[in-house]
């Protein structure tokens, strides 16, 4: 049975995307010091990271426009991670079935799809906006192989550089706002750093990053148990309620103290507990991505 498909992304609020980004406004356990204890200094990326990924959708559904995070291998050093919204060009049939039935329901009053652009032309019914009965909208499409890009969902997120163990943090602050007279529609942005430990042991990688307050220590995990898959692991916890049934279980194998903040939690565990708690599925927020064909 072929699955359905439907027009909106991925939602945000459950991928790795929202996670990089927005993680201080979930429910964390942190570490006291970067871990593991016995790991090796992680001195240059894998090449084989480089590439687009989509984290794969657990529905029945297949979405058309995919979240995909981009991992640029800039130096053996440098890795730059940023997120786009893509369609391959297999689903463009679907997307026009969707548009066709949004215009016949009247959600659409017409549409011109064309390989650079998507035009949608909607009805108004806004007591606020007297005399506007419709508005139009449009989506650059930018073409890359088998897929395209939507304009303007490009965005860097993240720049980890083992050189000088900072780890970058970029938030998009606007369109179209810069002053600058060399690129006058570029968009704007706001920067954050903070220092990166970087150990590897075993087949896994561990970027810690010191939080703001410089207290404690978030935590992103990786490995790669396939050439085009990554399962990265970060400090969010899965789910709260989860935790706080199986805690006695938890601090059997280390102690979880529960910071002031009364949502957070704090553990120092040894290198042989971290092992185990990396392994429990439903601790820490774990996330596979696939790497899609260009």
């Amino acid at each position: 049975m072929k699955s359905a498909i439907r027009l909106s992304s991925l939602s945000a609020g459950c991928s790795l995307l929202f996670l990089l980004v927005f993680a201080s406004s979930c429910a964390n356990v942190y570490f006291e010091n970067p871990v593991p204890q016995g790991g090796d200094a992680l001195r240059s990326f894998p090449a084989e990271w480089a590439g687009v990924y989509e984290e794969p959708n657990s529905g029945e559904e297949k979405a058309i426009f995919l979240n995909c995070l981009r991992l640029e291998r800039l130096s053996d050093t440098e890795l730059m991670v940023s997120g786009e919204t893509r369609i391959a060009r297999e689903d463009l049939p679907a997307l026009r079935a969707d548009l066709e039935a949004q215009k016949k329901s009247g959600k659409l009053i017409s549409y011109l799809l064309t390989e650079r652009f998507l035009i949608t032309t909607a009805p108004v019914a806004d007591e606020n906006r007297p005399g506007v009965s419709e508005e139009q909208h449009f989506t650059q499409l930018y073409k890359e192989g088998n897929w395209y890009i939507l304009g303007k969902t490009p965005e860097p997120m993240i720049l980890f550089d083992l050189e000088s163990a900072r780890m970058t943090r970029f938030e998009k602050q606007g369109q179209g706002k810069s002053d600058s007279g060399l690129f006058p529609q570029a968009d704007s942005l706001s920067s954050e750093q903070t220092r990166l430990v970087a150990r590897q042991k075993g087949n896994g990688i561990y970027l810690n990053m010191l939080k703001d307050d410089n207290s404690l220590w978030e935590l992103y995990y990786i490995t790669q148990p396939a050439k085009s898959e990554l399962v990265v692991k970060t400090s969010v916890l899965q789910d709260e309620k989860t935790l706080d049934r199986r805690l006695d279980f938890y601090n059997g194998i280390t102690p979880f103290v529960k910071l002031q903040d009364g949502k957070n939690y704090k553990i120092a565990p040894t290198d042989r507990a971290l092992e185990q708690l990396l392994a429990e599925k439903d601790l820490l927020q774990t996330t596979v991505l696939k790497k899609i064909s260009e």
